[in-house]
């Protein structure tokens, strides 16, 4: 009788352990919401700076003639970076 009492409290034990990390799990999770404030105050802050900055390259660039070349890279990058973010969004918890 000892050692199956024995055996069930170290089978609770071996549960708690792993009902111990999924509560710290679910702790680091709760901090999500955070995050996706501070993401999309990061994403404003980078907007008001390229709403900025956008005509001023523009400018620069049709000063030196590079406004059809940029454009092409950027379409080029634009391709490339949207179906990585996808990708990437849909990997986040």
């Amino acid at each position: 009788m000892h050692l199956g009492e024995s055996i069930a409290i170290a089978m609770t034990v071996g549960h708690l352990a792993k009902i111990a990390k999924v509560m710290k799990l679910v702790n680091n999770l709760m901090k999500a919401p955070e995050i996706a404030i501070t993401i999309q105050e990061f994403s404003q802050e980078m907007m008001k700076t390229g709403v900025i900055e956008k005509p001023v390259s523009d400018a620069i660039d049709s000063t030196m003639g590079l406004g059809v070349k940029k454009d092409r890279i950027e379409e080029e990058f634009e391709n490339v970076l949207i179906p990585l973010a996808g990708e990437t969004a849909a990997q986040l918890p």
